[in-house]
């Protein structure tokens, strides 16, 4: 039914105003409706000006009329739904003092220092509320829904009814205010207060009575709307029109749903002032009975009482929140309402947290496995914490590394390591499976802090009364090592465990090993381990090991280090220490050659670097360094830790023992005291024999020192090649001061077809600086080209840009020689060969006869000929094509097979000249000429590289071999 504009025009109808206003104090979404006789009756009570305030307060705008004018007022549609706003449950619960409560900590004062939390976290929220959140209207009862049965028919709604058979007739019944139908052929029929089914009843008697020969369909047609009031702790409480055939929870889903501190389990239907029914939500949330949601009718009052007794579940329960108690007494009703425990609860494992009677929170341990305990009473305000089980095994044996089934194992009492592998061993273990060297990682003390253990996997098996057949207990870890992986990384989390626990009085249970062996690195230390097991687990020393080792020792107390000397082959039964380091010197190693930063990282050498700069930073005036040092003719000289009873023998086995060079009949002992009257530092030395039983004899002090001298007159080895026409070319070790005609005549001399002349000798120190210089040239010309290029000064023409190009590019063409001349003013080649001391590294090439002649520079081609006795070397340069534009031929000059460099005679014009002699193996040289390059800034320079430039690509053309 709708309602349009309603016209008031008496003070009754301002009255109904009044009255419908008041209805909407209770909701802004309310919609007003026409009053019953007991609420105007009730407005009409009050004093005119409270009637007017209310109407002021409620319906601005609107007056009512004392002189009887009609006043207008419009009105919603009362069949549409209200909207219901948004609202958020999680603001409504923090400003829940019950959630308040539940937040807090458990008081500590009495606890000393340790902090219990409470057992409600800030997620846990209200059971129930958000099932109102954000209600929309669309959950209101649909026009077209069946009408029960049961639903009492009355004033304003309609009945349609079907007449068909003899007579077919349709009518739209419509309710009257009396309560009656006006129904046609029978008359009027008072049906109101009727159940729907009865009201059909009758009707249908009553037309079949009046009818001959006709059926009757009765079905509802438009229903009436209600009047409600919801009230109490709702979102928004007020008076609502709803369907007739609204029920209790539609009209709470109607008002925006009930406040968190509203009840939920005893929602009050009442009518006439009497309840006539009670709603518990929790039937509807927890076993989906509706029964009791009975139907509304006009005038009906729903009201939501505020809650009274309330407890917290929270922890591993199904359905963590803080619920509402009704007819639970019991902790087993409060975990049943919860919805039982999860999976991974540990009921015997419990909090229970109250409120006592002096206002202060205790907590107790509760098992919640015990039906005893679980039939204890609760008490308002209650919190319950279900922990949750620990998330590891316990009665387990864990293996890993190289086995076929790793994983976990079940723990029995007396299980020893042979029985987990009970079958083969290619069943059992990987290929290349290390035995020997078996890691066990067990937890000890209350601290579970961890312990390593060692066994011998293969005895253990085969000899199961053996001892290294251990007893397991629960929760040991198993780690096989396999040969071919990088065991110190697959023990680095166990090591960074035994780091983590060490304290400020106990060393981390870790040792480690460096140096030549095949495992260098960190390793669990294990109780009663000696230096042996150590180097066995590190897979052994290697070929190039030195016979003796350092072993570093750290003290718990004073964190001070000091040094051990070990014997690889004695010695090693030494028992290690936590934090003791094993140094393995190689022989094949050196601080300079250990080439890259992580190779220095466990080089040996470097590794004993380290111990003497800790070994300096301890001592003290009263507490020299315990260093000593060894200089001269050793293979590693340098300082080393002093360790005890050190004798000059062990540190010269440290150092590698005696070079080829060193003098070993005697040598020096140099002391440093300090006196300790004057505080006087007194150097003494001393003379003494460097035989092994004389060594060994010397004791070493702090600061000594021994000194190893060279042999007399020694010198190292120094090689030369010699290659080519001599008749015993290859490699030979120099003598002292040899020249190159002495080594030549060890070589048989000269063969038939040598080339004396051209002979040639190559120093390296010279290819070293030669290269450097080209390198500089080159450098330089690039300079000069971009200079020149930037310049604004400079306008360089085509010509001369041209040249400066061919520069380059010769440049980049010319090679080092590295080449000694070997000319003097001796014409005998073999008198000035004996002039020539020979170097280490050098390289001679005696070559055969070229027979060839080459032209090179600015001709037109560049070409080596055949060599003619009866040809000057103008012929040669005609041959060539002859000077180009470019060519400078007064400055042109031949460059002997020898290395000799002869300018051209010049003839007076042109630049022939007979008197220019060419041999074989000549190069005749046409050099650029220079004048042309002024153009270019820095052009004499440019000048004076383009004639070393060329120089040294003839001398590359007449050597040519290397």
């Amino acid at each position: 039914m709708k309602l349009g504009k309603l016209k008031i025009g008496i003070m009754s109808k301002n009255v109904f105003l009044g009255v419908s206003l008041l209805s909407a104090a209770f909701s802004n979404n309310a919609v007003a409706i026409e009053p019953s006789a007991a609420q105007l009756q009730m407005f009409q009570s009050l004093p005119k000006s409270q009637q007017e305030s209310l109407i002021k307060q409620y319906a601005p705008g609107v007056v009512p009329s004392n002189s009887g004018q009609v006043v207008e007022l419009n009105q919603q549609d009362v069949t549409a739904e209200p909207v219901i706003e948004q609202r958020n449950v999680d603001a409504d619960v923090n400003q829940s003092l019950q959630v308040k409560e539940a937040q807090k900590s458990i008081d500590n004062a009495d606890l000393e220092e340790r902090q219990v939390s409470t057992a409600i976290e800030d997620e846990i929220k209200p059971f129930g509320y958000d099932l109102f959140a954000g209600t929309p209207s669309t959950f209101a009862p649909l026009a077209n829904a069946p009408v029960p049965a049961d639903y009492i028919v009355g004033p304003g709604d309609s009945l349609n009814v079907q007449i068909y058979g003899a007579e077919n007739e349709f009518y739209t019944l419509q309710i009257d205010r009396e309560g009656s139908i006006q129904l046609p052929k029978v008359g009027p029929l008072q049906v109101a207060g009727m159940r729907f089914n009865k009201a059909a009843q009758l009707i249908e008697s009553q037309i079949a009575r009046a009818v001959i020969g006709v059926d009757v369909n009765v079905t509802a047609g438009a229903l009436r709307s209600i009047r409600v009031f919801v009230l109490g702790d709702v979102f928004k409480p007020g008076a609502y029109v709803v369907s007739g055939l609204s029920t209790m929870s539609n009209a709470l889903l109607s008002s925006g749903g009930i406040k968190t501190i509203g009840s939920l389990r005893n929602i009050q239907l009442k009518r006439q002032g009497k309840v006539i029914s009670t709603l518990d939500l929790y039937d509807f949330l927890l076993k989906g009975d509706m029964s009791k949601d009975v139907s509304l009718q006009d005038g009906d009052v729903l009201f939501v009482p505020t809650l009274q007794k309330t407890i917290t579940v929270a922890g591993e329960v199904k359905r963590p929140a803080i619920y509402e108690l009704k007819y639970e007494k019991t902790l087993a009703d409060v975990v049943a309402l919860a919805g039982g425990f999860t999976q991974d609860a540990s009921p015997s494992h419990s909090k229970l947290e109250r409120i006592r009677t002096d206002g202060y929170r205790e907590v107790k341990d509760v098992n919640l496995r015990s039906n005893a305990v679980m039939q204890q009473a609760i008490k308002n305000g209650d919190a319950v914490r279900v922990l949750a089980s620990v998330d590891e095994y316990k009665d387990i044996v864990l293996v890993n590394g190289s086995v076929s089934r790793p994983g976990e194992y079940q723990w029995r009492q007396g299980l020893r390591i042979a029985d987990l592998f009970k079958g083969q061993a290619s069943d059992e273990f990987l290929a290349r499976t290390d035995l020997e060297h078996v890691f066990i990682k067990r937890e000890v003390g209350l601290e579970r802090n961890i312990q390593i253990l060692m066994v011998d996997l293969k005895q253990a098996i085969t000899d199961s009364l053996s001892g290294q057949n251990i007893a397991l207990q629960a929760r040991d870890e198993l780690l096989i090592l396999n040969f071919d992986d990088n065991r110190v990384d697959v023990l680095k989390p166990w090591v960074a465990e035994l780091k983590n626990q060490a304290k400020q009085d106990r060393l981390a249970e870790v040792i480690s090993v460096v140096g030549s062996v095949n495992y260098p690195g960190e390793y669990p230390y294990v109780q009663g381990m000696s230096v042996a097991d150590l180097l066995s687990v590190a897979g052994g020393a290697s070929l190039t090991s030195m016979e003796k080792a350092l072993l570093k020792r750290e003290n718990a107390y004073n964190r001070k280090v000091s040094a051990l000397l070990i014997g690889l082959n004695s010695e090693l039964n030494l028992k290690a220490q936590p934090m003791d380091e094993l140094i393995i010197l190689d022989a094949n190693v050196t601080v300079e050659n250990s080439g890259s930063s992580s190779i220095k990282s466990g080089n040996p050498h470097v590794k004993v670097e380290e111990l003497l700069k800790r070994l300096h930073e301890q001592s003290t005036a009263k507490s020299p360094a315990q260093i000593v040092s060894v200089e001269g003719f050793v293979k590693y000289p340098g300082e080393y830790p002093l360790t005890k009873q050190m004798s000059a023998l062990d540190l010269i086995e440290l150092a590698g023992g005696f070079a080829e060079s060193a003098y070993t009949l005697d040598g020096e002992i140099v002391s440093r005291n300090i006196d300790k009257k004057d505080q006087k530092l007194k150097v003494l030395n001393q003379i003494i024999a460097l035989d092994e039983k004389s060594l060994s004899n010397l004791q070493l002090q702090s600061l000594d020192s021994l000194v190893v001298k060279r042999k007399p007159d020694w010198s190292e080895k120094s090689t030369v090649t010699l290659e080519g026409e001599v008749k015993f070319p290859g490699t030979y070790v120099l003598k002292e001061q040899e020249t190159l005609a002495e080594l030549i005549q060890r070589a048989g001399g000269f063969t038939k077809q040598a080339f004396v002349s051209g002979t040639v000798l190559q120093r390296q120190t010279l290819l070293e600086k030669q290269g450097e210089e080209l390198d500089k040239m080159r450098y330089q010309l690039e300079s000069i080209l971009a200079q020149s290029n930037v310049s604004k000064k400079s306008s360089i023409s085509a010509e001369a840009s041209e040249q400066l190009s061919k520069i380059i590019q010769q440049a980049n063409q010319a090679k080092a020689t590295g080449r000694l001349s070997l000319v003097n003013s001796d014409s005998d080649y073999n008198v000035a060969f004996s002039k020539v001391y020979l170097k280490d590294q050098d390289k001679v090439l005696v070559p055969s006869e070229p027979r060839t002649v080459a032209v090179i520079g600015e001709v037109f081609a560049s070409q080596t000929f055949n060599f003619d006795d009866n040809m000057m070397a103008s012929d040669y340069i005609q041959m060539a094509g002859g000077p180009n534009n470019l060519a400078d031929m007064e400055r042109a000059y031949i460059v002997k097979a020898s290395g000799r460099v002869v300018p051209f005679q010049q003839s007076g014009f042109f630049y022939a000249s007979a008197s220019s002699e060419i041999e074989q193996g000549d190069v005749i040289v046409v050099p650029m000429d220079v004048e042309k390059l002024q153009t270019i800034e820095l052009w004499k320079e440019v000048a004076t590289i383009a004639g070393q430039i060329g120089l040294a690509l003839a001398s590359f053309k007449t050597v040519g071999v290397f």
